[in-house]
């Protein structure tokens, strides 16, 4: 029953905030106008529970805003209040805040105090985490500081309730209540790479429950069937509208409707998310506990062993003996639901009390959505395709879209869709065919085309800025405007021209020192997955497809035309390969690089790989027919808040596959001419080079590495650019690092012919932490735990070693011949000092015995650079066994200098 719904359903959300804009979401069960006052430092209420907050305190300033309707018992607002010259807010600077509902239909005001959401209540039902941290303080947000170095900006991504591991978002409640009045220390920003629900992999046992809400919010005829209906063909060709509830849909049993009807290719739809009050319902759910309900469904009601007169929406649906699968994961899915509905509280607190930026990944719609010009195509050529795109892009405007730029949606096209969705499900129900219009008309506005980057100004624009007081923010929207060079590679994640639209900038603008830009998807992945992993999968997945083809020519499956499941399988066979990392189209990533390169410092922040690394690369650009440096580009990534991919943990997260990913130290690097003609590279006399590499040098531009060319290869001119890519590691001694993760201690020296007890004790000891390190959690590197990543900017030293010092070692210091060409191997490569040892030790390995003094030798002849501006990646996750507090399980320092290294370039080329 909606009259038990309390007024306020989801929020508040602090949203964007400027000097001179503040903007609050919140999500309601009623039409209300919405006030949002301001004041300056910490407030407290001084009025009772569940009164209307009494303070003495005049409010720095005070906006109000009418709620816009998305369904009969949902209705949004976004509250902003802007300022002008002679009233803003002031740089790193704590603010507090109140929201004031007043229904339209009459009645009284509410506001956070009155509502009980200023105090802590466990017992309540749902919980309450009190807002302000302290029963009876307002929340609070903190206004980006002035000062660069105090800057510090939490992010991550993936959400899945029934993903596996601790809520990492829920992290952030901790690090804010602990610095809650600090400004220098506490986020002042939070940015959500995507992935924020996941609309596919719901958990069949909440599905009942988003469902109900759903049809609720949108609304329900007196006969009790919902407004809202989806439009649906039946195998034999009748297309109808059929109520979006559960009768006609239900849990556990979507996946082949899914595939079959709307040509998705998730493998894990069994309860996709359909109608648009399920996309809303869902959001209420992933950021609030108040609508869930008091038990999640049972397994009996969702795993029937019939179904009596089943209409006729059952013959697309997976068939009751096929579900033996989920039915036995159900108890796991249950406990790991459960699990994310407890983190609940201080999720609603984080969102409360930090200003957050948002953009989607695919799982917003549906996995792999517009993964290629050829899912494009075949999706939005069904009617059911485009219906759940576009729900899931209504949703994602109001629900996260309105709140990055609200300025943007009270003009054009974002303008226009405000208002379309309001009128979408009118107060005075509609039949379902002048919905299906009006929906028809959202999807074209929201740009459901076969190619949108023919008619990029048509459509509403999701991408976004935020400029700061010493950084800008550039967030890239990198699912509308792929574009592919055929209907099946893998696709440029932001066609070229519209790639100049969403970074307007060539230059970074004066006064500001760093330009972070928020990809979904890493600009800089781990090569170890993105070059070997994903390829050899794909190639396990074409010969698989080809056996299913062959199968299927002998003996079609049941339900599908011959067609169809080719169709399907195909769609399959790509999915799965998911080629979607901006390096799977090198041309698209190098328009990328040249479009920011005049930024000089770049940081990127992603998302969607289920795992965190650091990562840098050096970008050298053509001057005066030579390659000098031009900009360095550093990959912060953070994912998943909740959905660790298990398989991979164990070997990944152990020492030895950290081994691995160090053997990526070794840096990859690429060499760039804009055009092929005249030719850069020429085979040395007598010899012709290879297939691959004459037809690299027959496109423009010319991408080739510098390896693998035979001997005396000819470099006709200089390259246009070039880059070279590094993994960043962990560089704090173990004694620094959280307890749960840290290794034994090594055995002490032993005199091999002293005491026996004491020889056996030593030898019995290095067994024990052998075993113990292949068991423990290293994540130098790669993190693969739950976790969310805080980013701050530091000035730091930065050393490095020239010929001539590396000369004199060789001459003086004593080291071996194995040291010196290791040392070699960094020549002038700039370190920053924190991390000077641990690059040493592991670029010349533990095994040459370096001792300390071996070492402080070393980094005496190093030449000095002060004050390098350097990049700091925390990221916070917990250990199963200390589930309670979250540690800064990996950390990096990457300085944001411009590089002394030499270029790359041709091995083994003769002189030009």
């Amino acid at each position: 029953m909606t009259s038990d719904w309390p007024l306020l359903l989801a929020g508040p959300i602090v949203r964007r905030v400027e000097p001179k804009l503040v903007s609050v979401w919140v999500a309601l069960r009623d039409a209300c106008d919405v006030e949002l006052s301001l004041w300056e430092g910490e407030l407290t209420s001084t009025s009772d529970a569940g009164q209307l907050l009494v303070t003495n305190r005049t409010p720095f300033a005070t906006q109000t805003e009418v709620s816009i309707r998305g369904g009969a018992n949902l209705h949004i607002a976004l509250v902003t209040w802007e300022g002008d010259d002679t009233k803003k807010l002031k740089d790193g600077t704590l603010y507090s805040y109140n929201v004031k509902l007043t229904p339209k239909s009459g009645g009284g005001a509410s506001d956070l105090s009155s509502l009980n959401l200023l105090k802590t209540d466990l017992n309540s039902q749902p919980p309450v985490l009190a807002l302000g941290y302290t029963d009876k303080k307002l929340p609070t947000f903190v206004t980006v500081p002035d000062d660069l170095l105090k800057l510090k900006i939490a992010h991550g991504s993936c959400r899945k309730t029934f993903g596996v591991g601790e809520d990492a978002l829920a992290f952030l409640d901790t690090l804010i209540k602990d610095n809650r009045t600090s400004v220098d220390k506490r986020p002042q920003q939070l940015v959500m790479t995507g992935d924020q629900i996941y609309a596919d992999e719901v958990a069949e046992m909440l599905l009942p429950a988003i469902n109900a809400v759903g049809q609720d919010l949108i609304g329900k005829a007196d006969n009790g069937l919902p407004h809202e209906h989806l439009l649906l063909p039946m195998p034999d060709d009748e297309t109808r509208f059929w109520p979006a509830n559960l009768e006609h849909f239900p849990a556990a049993r979507r996946q082949r409707l899914t595939q079959v009807a709307a040509r998705f290719t998730s493998g894990s739809a069994k309860s996709h998310l359909l109608s648009l009050g399920e996309f809303f319902a869902m959001y209420l759910m992933v950021w609030s506990n108040v609508l869930w309900p008091d038990q999640l469904t049972d397994k009996a009601t969702l795993y029937p062993d019939e179904i009596d007169n089943p209409p006729p929406t059952h013959q697309l649906h997976t068939p009751l003996d096929k579900l033996a699968g989920a039915k036995k994961a159900y108890e796991g899915r249950k406990q790991k639901t459960e699990q994310f509905r407890k983190a609940l509280p201080g999720v609603r607190r984080v969102l409360a009390n930090i200003s957050t930026y948002m953009i989607m990944d695919d799982h917003e719609v549906t996995d792999d959505w517009y993964l290629t010009d050829q899912w494009r195509h075949l999706v939005l050529q069904t009617g059911l395709g485009r219906y759940v795109i576009g729900n899931a892009l209504i949703a994602y405007g109001v629900f996260q879209a309105w709140g990055n730029d609200p300025k943007a949606f009270k003009q054009g096209k974002n303008q226009a869709f405000l208002t379309q969705v309001q009128a979408l499900y009118p107060a005075t129900p509609t039949p379902p065919e002048t919905t299906d219009t009006r929906h028809g008309s959202l999807q074209s506005l929201l740009g459901l085309v076969a190619d949108p980057t023919d008619q990029p100004d048509n459509f509403v624009r999701w991408y976004y800025s935020v400029p700061g007081p010493k950084h800008q923010m550039i967030v890239l929207d990198t699912r509308n405007w792929r574009k592919g060079r055929s209907l099946y590679s893998p696709p440029g994640l932001i066609e070229k021209g519209v790639l100049e639209q969403q970074i307007a900038q060539t230059s970074r603008p004066e006064g500001k020192e760093v330009t972070f830009v928020v990809s979904a998807v890493p600009v800089l992945g781990l090569p170890t997955i993105e070059e070997a992993l994903q390829p050899a999968y794909a190639l396990k997945l074409d010969v698989m497809r080809e056996f299913k083809r062959r199968k299927l020519d002998k003996s079609p499956p049941d339900g599908d035309t011959d067609e169809q499941t080719k169709q399907k399988l195909e769609l399959i066979g790509a999915a799965g390969k998911d080629p979607e990392p901006w390096s799977f189209d090198p041309y698209a990533m190098e328009n990328l690089f040249q479009r920011l390169a005049g930024h000089e410092r770049i940081v990127f922040l992603s998302g969607d790989v289920h795992y965190a690394l650091s990562a840098v690369a050096d970008y050298w650009q053509k001057t005066n027919n030579a390659l000098t440096p031009k900009a360095r580009f550093v990959q912060l990534t953070s994912s998943a808040f909740k959905n660790i991919e298990a398989d991979l943990l164990a070997i990944a997260s152990s020492p030895a596959g950290q081994v691995i990913f160090d053997k990526l130290e070794a840096p990859l690097e690429r060499l760039i001419w804009n055009e092929d003609d005249p030719a850069p590279v020429s085979a040395p006399s007598g010899k012709r080079l290879s297939a691959h590499y004459r037809a690299r040098l027959d496109e423009s531009p010319v991408l080739v590495g510098p390896g693998g060319w035979p001997r005396d290869t000819v470099v006709n001119r200089a390259p246009d650019r070039a880059w070279r890519f590094r993994l960043a590691r962990d560089g704090r001694p173990d004694s620094e690092r959280p307890e749960a993760i840290r290794h034994l201690p090594l055995a002490q020296d032993f005199d091999p012919n002293g005491d026996r007890s004491a020889r056996v004790k030593t030898y019995n000891d290095m067994l024990v932490r052998h075993q113990a390190t292949l068991t423990k959690n290293d994540p130098r590197l790669v993190l693969f735990d739950s976790n969310v990543g805080v980013v701050g900017l530091e000035r730091e030293d930065s050393l490095t070693l020239t010929a001539a010092a590396i000369d004199q070692l060789a001459a003086d210091a004593g080291l071996s011949e194995a040291v010196i060409d290791g040392l070699r191997g960094l020549q002038d490569r700039p370190i920053l000092e924190e991390n000077f040892r641990a690059v040493l030790k592991a670029h010349l390995g533990l095994h040459h015995g370096l001792s300390v003094q071996d070492l402080d030798t070393i980094k005496a002849r190093t030449t000095r650079t002060d004050n390098v501006l350097a990049v700091r990646h925390q990221l916070y996750a917990t250990h199963p066994e200390k589930r309670d507090k979250a540690e800064v399980y990996t950390q990096q320092l990457i300085s944001l200098g411009l590089t002394s290294e030499a270029a790359p370039a041709i091995i083994g080329a003769a002189s030009e």
